[in-house]
């Protein structure tokens, strides 16, 4: 029985049978076992019947015969299960996995063509598109699970054969093994020591690709290394491993300069250069010998001369200290003055380890100290001179003094009492009884340092009263309310005192009438008047001549507040006597009137005083006759005035620096400074009354405070002023009733510009000297000048006499 055929698809009939099958369809009288025929393949001319028959025979039978020649398959049958529907040989039956396709069977080579054309019952694998790249490994694709890589594909810079042609690229390979590639940025792929940011090496090469070799990676000069692998690229002589010059340099680079190439002493040469002590800037190979003690030019040796041959410490040259050793082979005479008194022992210095002998002849008396002169500094004494007599002096230096002198007399307060002749081995104990010892014989009395509080008086005698230490070691005082010193038509010299805390009607410290008065070194002070009274420090009647100099009178106090006419002179009362004033200090005295200094009808003069913070209270001020005189009071004609300071001195009446009266065209107030005083009416500076006839010449009267600076109760009293610089005093610099002379013979109104002035109640602080540039230099008298010869200056530092002690 033939097997039941499949029909095939349309696709799979010839186009002519199916044309011819519908031919005959429509025109002839076939049934539908020819359709049938025709339909299932066979031959449309034979017959077609229910035995499958359909050859040209018209043999259908059920044998499966189809033709008379042979069968359709090798059993001879020719039923279903034997049908190679694509001619290719095999049928279903026979294992083509798709009878379809005769390119399909299992004899098949297989194809790249994602079929199982062998029909073993898989595609192989390179048929397949496994990464999705549109390509198959059979195609070409040389990687199918990297869709980046087959045939035709772009390089990638990963290190693959992206375009399958059977090689990767060599930059994409690691040459040199430092993990990149050259198409990752691996400037040189053969050096590991090169890739995108790697260190830069010292090598001269461009270690992090970045397109550029560092500037230190060059060599400059030549020398075969880098800059960045040595010390100095600009020297060819200075590189690694090179040898050391004698130049102060690294020539090798090792960091350090080697020690020998350092001039520390700053010499110029240095020991490698044969400096032979770079400590020494005076040693040096070749340099000249000094006299040092030291091998200066390097040859080896210290030069004889430098040497100290006696050991005494100095050389022939003069080393050490420059002076050469008189004889370098006696140790006893060299030039080292070794007790500091300006000798040697080659000067002829008889003892160097005793500064108190020299061979020097300081006092010109033709003997030194080593020559046995007991006080150099006095050419008096040296051994054998005539023994002088007074100050304690051992005039011939016997280790006496005074010896065989029946005068001076002698005080020491150390004294045992009783009595004593006076003399230097057995002084008085006290100076009031040393002054009844005064005579005829000797009227000189030398004291000892000490304080001496006797009531002390003479009268009729001569008396110099002279202490050998000066007023600091030596004072008289008083513990009672007497005077200190009372004397009566006595010529007095008193040298060297400090006189304090005197109490008297005239006169607390000093009380003078008659005689004539000298009064050097002394200091005046703390000293009273009493009510009414007359010169708290020194009272002076008639006293002709009345010389003070170089003298401190200072914080006396007349009895402020007494009547009008008493209690004046705080420092100094004098009437009717002649003074000579100069040099001295008057400080902070009080008084009714004239505060400092009281000259009532006394001639003579008054110059290069300090006059500072006297002050005046009367009790009644502008009553009665006029009062006043902070500083200083004159009553009547005869007086110069000379460069003297009048500063902060105050008034409660007229003239704050100085009131003068009753004056009568005979007052020269000359060279005066007369600055920051006040009085409560008047001339704050200076006040003129009763009279006038002051002239006040090349004087400055500047800040003072009062009813004016220059002041006058009567025009007719007006000073005469030349030369003067009058300026800044308040209210008026001219008092209401005054002319102003500015303009006029010389007077100026500028500010002086004193160097310095402090209201501090230290007159030492202040200095009133002209700055450069002051108006008043060189604008005094035209005929007078300065000490210098220049033109005379304004004020107390100016003209003839302007040269202060």
């Amino acid at each position: 029985m033939d097997s039941p055929r499949l029909p095939l698809p349309s696709s799979a009939i010839a186009p002519g049978l199916l044309l011819l099958g519908l031919a005959v369809l429509g025109c002839g009288d076939r049934d539908g076992e020819d359709w049938i025929g025709v339909w299932s393949g066979g031959d449309p001319t034979a017959d077609d019947d229910a035995t499958g028959d359909d050859d040209s025979t018209g043999d259908d039978d059920t044998s499966g015969d189809d033709d008379t020649s042979s069968d359709d398959d090798t059993s001879g049958d020719d039923d279903t299960t034997a049908n190679d529907l694509d001619g290719d040989g095999w049928s279903v039956e026979d294992g083509d996995c798709d009878d379809g396709d005769p390119a399909v069977h299992p004899d098949a080579d297989e194809q790249c063509n994602g079929v199982d054309d062998d029909c073993d019952g898989a595609v192989p694998d390179d048929e397949t598109d496994g990464d999705g790249d549109g390509q198959r490994g059979c195609d070409g694709d040389c990687d199918d699970a990297d869709p980046d890589t087959h045939t035709g594909a772009s390089e990638l810079c990963d290190g693959l054969d992206n375009d399958c042609d059977g090689s990767v690229p060599a930059d994409e390979t690691d040459g040199d093994g430092d993990g990149v590639s050259a198409c990752e940025g691996d400037c040189d792929d053969a050096d590991a020591t090169s890739y995108p940011a790697a260190t830069e090496l010292c090598d001269g090469v461009d270690n992090d690709c970045d397109g550029t070799v560092p500037e230190d990676e060059v060599d400059g000069d030549g020398d075969g290394h880098l800059a960045c692998a040595e010390c100095d690229d600009g020297d060819p002589a200075a590189h690694p491993g090179a040898q050391e010059g004698c130049n102060g340099i690294d020539d090798d680079c090792d960091g350090m300069v080697p020690l020998d190439e350092v001039d520390d002493d700053g010499d110029g040469q240095r020991v490698c250069a044969g400096d032979c002590d770079d400590t020494e800037p005076a040693v040096g190979q070749g340099f000249a010998e000094l006299c040092d003690g030291l091998d200066n030019d390097c040859d080896g040796a210290v030069p004889g001369d430098e040497t100290d041959g006696d050991l005494d410490g100095v050389s022939a040259c003069g080393w050490p200290g420059g002076v050469p050793d008189c004889d370098d082979g006696d140790p006893l005479l060299n030039p080292l003055d070794l007790d500091g008194d300006g000798f040697s022992t080659c000067d002829d210095d008889c003892d160097d380890g005793d500064a108190l002998l020299s061979p020097e002849d300081a006092d010109g008396d033709l003997h030194s100290t080593c020559d046995g002169d007991c006080d150099d500094d006095q050419g008096s004494v040296y051994p054998g001179a005539p023994e002088l007599c007074g100050y304690g002096v051992d005039n011939d230096c016997d280790l006496e003094v005074d010896e065989d002198c029946d005068c001076p007399l002698y005080v020491d307060a150390a004294s045992l009492p009783g009595s004593q002749p006076g003399s230097w081995e057995e002084p008085f104990d006290s100076i009031a009884t040393a002054i009844e010892a005064v005579g005829p014989a000797c009227q000189e009395i030398h004291v000892l340092p000490g304080t001496y509080t006797d009531a002390l008086s003479l009268t009729g005698e001569p008396l110099i009263l002279r202490s050998i230490a000066g007023p600091l070691l030596t004072e008289i005082r008083r513990a009672l309310f007497d005077p200190c010193l009372v004397l009566e038509d006595v010529d007095l010299i008193l040298d060297g005192f400090t006189v304090r805390l005197g109490r008297g009607a005239t006169g607390g410290g000093l009380q003078l009438v008659g005689g004539s008065a000298e009064i050097v070194r002394c200091v005046i002070e703390d000293n009273e008047c009493s009510t009414d009274g007359l010169g708290a420090g020194i009272y002076a009647r008639d006293v002709d001549p009345l010389w003070i100099h170089q003298t401190v009178v200072q914080d006396n106090v007349c009895d402020v507040g007494g009547t009008p006419d008493g209690s004046d002179g705080g420092g100094l009362w004098a009437e009717t006597s002649v003074v000579t004033l100069e040099d001295s200090d008057w400080i902070g005295n009080q008084a009714g009137d004239g505060g400092g200094i009281a000259l009532d009808t006394c001639t003579g003069v008054v110059q290069r005083n300090l006059i500072a913070l006297n002050e005046v209270d009367d009790a009644t001020p502008g009553a009665g006759l006029l009062h006043g005189g902070g500083g200083l009071l004159v009553i009547g004609p005869d007086l110069e005035i000379y460069n003297n300071l009048v500063v902060g001195n105050v008034s409660d009446d007229r003239g704050g620096g100085l009131l003068l009266r009753d004056t009568a065209f005979a007052v020269t107030a000359g060279y005066n400074t007369v600055a920051y005083n006040n009085s409560l009416i008047g001339g704050g500076g200076i006040h003129a009354d009763l009279d006038g006839g002051v002239l006040l010449d090349g004087s400055i009267v500047a800040f003072n405070h009062g009813e004016s600076g220059v002041g006058a109760d009567l025009p007719a009293d007006q000073p005469d002023a030349a030369y003067c610089d009058v300026y800044g005093n308040l209210p008026l610099d001219y008092g209401p009733l005054l002319l102003d002379p500015v303009g006029n013979d010389g007077n100026l109104a500028e500010d002086p510009l004193f160097v310095s002035y402090t209201a501090d109640d230290d007159p030492y602080s202040d200095d009133l000297h002209l700055q450069p540039g002051s108006p008043c230099i060189d604008s005094a008298d035209p005929n007078d000048s300065d000490p210098d010869g220049s033109d005379s200056d304004m004020g107390a530092y100016g003209g003839p006499l302007g040269t202060w002690p």
